[in-house]
């Protein structure tokens, strides 16, 4: 079995990708060489954001990722809502700006 790691440069955590967003100017986002001529507006942002990757402000670990609340009560399950409910506006923020624009219809 092969695997292949070509997605691991657009795969993020959602910590991770909240606060790289919340850094883009998603509205200034241009294909870079390596993108293909076919990119979707999500695409491009998913590769605006990999190629931001490294410019966005680390957290602190203990605020690095979501509570895995599994065997541990309503109170981690209380937290992880938190934790999602505070990553979410950035990343729904960059999702419609990307998909109302202009550029939605130009990929197949």
């Amino acid at each position: 079995m092969r695997t292949d790691s070509s997605g691991l440069r657009k795969t993020f955590a959602l910590i991770d990708f909240s606060d790289i967003v919340a850094q883009l100017d998603v509205a200034q986002l241009r294909p870079s060489f390596m993108d293909p001529p076919d990119l979707s507006p999500l695409g491009l942002l998913v590769s605006g954001a990999a190629r931001h990757l490294g410019r966005a402000t680390p957290r602190p670990a203990d605020k690095a990722d979501i509570v895995d609340p599994f065997g541990q009560g309503n109170r981690a399950f209380k937290h992880m809502q938190q934790q999602i409910d505070a990553a979410l506006p950035q990343v729904v923020d960059a999702l419609t700006h990307v998909c109302s624009g202009p550029g939605l219809h130009r990929a197949s």
